[in-house]
């Protein structure tokens, strides 16, 4: 009898031990700040969720197989996610932020995402990439998937870091924000070879680093804003000219450095501070033109709904065509309203934020009379504008600093420099609504208010 029981144990327990090295296919994974340490994750709409270095953990050991998708609750991880040389059953990896995990049952599919109230950010802890993707799923027997990377914010906080490295396969980059890293690196590296890495209603903004992106492969950037960044190198860096670059219904706006070496961008829809002799002109682009951010504290790059040529200005099927097409994620903005403009989905505003709808509706109130100020720096310092009829004031204590005033295209119709003290300025504009901002010596914003000459 007693052997009997022993065969039946020893069964069981061989039974349970191939159970528990048989790899997860294709899994949801979950994961908390607060997690298990142990586990996979896997149990329901997070029943059992883990943390992110018990994830990683995982995948380094084989726990999953095929494409696996994380989801990730709002909240701050402070976890490296380097993914090199993991085992070949892993297709692609796809993670997703700003998941509630107190949600209702009808609010848990990707549009029903928070990403105010569940932000997900990703936080630099001193070493060489935040997110690594090095050959994910390259020698998976069937070939690699598209790793997909959508909702998250990635902040550098200071440290001297980079913020992303993409090594081989496809990628999608998609709602996701990249602030605040201070590096004497590139802020993103891609290398992957004959591969296209295609970013949508993404945010670049507040980073000082050497470079933007080095770009060894084909790039999509699409309804994307870069701004307020600081370059103490290039903002590209092209590698090989049989690669394409696409720039299509984005914002590049004050930046220190918008050049690049060689090569060109098919730019298309898009508004930039400057033209470029990297910018293959397409069609619809406005060049030296402010896009006329709000500041809105929570949307600071959103664009003013009744000033902006942003608005409606974009081509939907930049995104609607792209071959990485994914209305889940790319249909939506960076804060994951709604992207287009007009109910049959033919237009979207341009940038990183849809700003408003066909109906009237805008989704981003302006804010006023001081635009965005990234720093700060000169916060102490009194500096406002204000108007009569005809004649516009400036009260301003910072020498070096400029005026500009721009019609509602965004088109600079007024430049003069600024003397200490009170300045009035009178110049036969015109009657109408204008924006006028005032610029320090060092290019820092101080003040900005729209202006109505009558």
């Amino acid at each position: 009898m007693k052997r009997i029981y022993s065969i039946i144990l020893v069964a069981f327990i061989a039974g349970q031990l191939c159970k528990a090295q048989t790899p997860i296919n294709d899994p949801t994974v979950y994961v908390t700040v607060n997690g298990s340490t142990t586990g996979d994750g896997i149990g329901g709409y997070f029943a059992n969720p883990i943390t992110a270095d018990c994830f990683i953990h995982n995948v380094y050991n084989g726990v999953y197989s095929g494409n696996i998708e994380v989801r990730f609750e709002g909240g701050d991880y402070y976890t490296d996610f380097v993914f090199e040389a993991i085992p070949a059953i892993v297709q692609s990896i796809r993670m997703y932020g700003g998941w509630n995990s107190h949600a209702y049952f009808n609010q848990r599919n990707y549009d029903d995402r928070d990403f105010y109230h569940y932000e997900t950010r990703f936080h630099a802890t001193g070493n060489d990439d935040l997110v690594r993707f090095n050959g994910v799923g390259y020698y998976y027997v069937n070939g690699a998937n598209t790793c997909i990377i959508d909702g998250i914010t990635f902040t550098g906080e200071g440290n001297n870091y980079s913020a992303l490295s993409l090594l081989y396969g496809d990628h999608v980059i998609s709602q996701c924000k990249f602030e605040k890293f201070v590096s004497t690196n590139r802020l993103i590296w891609m290398e992957t070879a004959n591969h296209t890495v295609t970013y949508t209603s993404c945010l670049f903004a507040r980073n000082t680093v050497a470079n933007l992106m080095a770009l060894c492969t084909n790039v999509n950037l699409i309804n994307v804003t870069i701004a307020d960044n600081y370059f103490s190198g290039d903002m590209f860096i092209p590698f090989n000219q049989h690669y394409t670059y696409n720039l299509q219904n984005s914002i590049i706006y004050y930046n220190n450095n918008m050049h690049m070496a060689s090569d060109y961008f098919n730019v298309s829809h898009s508004i930039l501070e400057h033209y470029e002799s990297w910018v293959n002109n397409i069609s619809g682009n406005y060049f030296s033109t402010n896009p006329q951010f709000t500041g809105n504290a929570i949307a600071p790059y959103s664009c003013d709904f009744f000033l902006s040529p942003a608005i409606n200005s974009g081509y939907a099927s930049f995104i609607t065509s792209c071959p990485f097409y994914d209305s889940n994620i790319m249909d939506y903005d960076v804060m994951n309203m709604y992207r287009y403009y007009d109910y049959i989905a033919v237009h979207t505003d341009i940038g990183a934020y849809q700003n408003g709808y066909e109906d009237g509706s805008h989704l981003y109130s302006t804010v006023g009379p001081v635009m965005y100020s990234p720093d700060k720096k000169n916060s102490n310092l009194q500096n406002s504008i204000w108007s009569d009829s005809r004649m516009i004031y400036v009260d301003n204590t910072i020498e070096g600093a400029v005026i500009a005033i721009y019609n509602v295209s965004g088109q600079i119709v007024y430049k003069t420099s600024l003397q200490i003290g009170l300045n009035a300025i009178e110049e036969s504009l015109g009657m109408g609504i204008y924006i006028a901002r005032t610029i320090s010596s060092d290019g820092q914003e101080l003040a900005s208010k729209s202006i109505i000459l009558q």
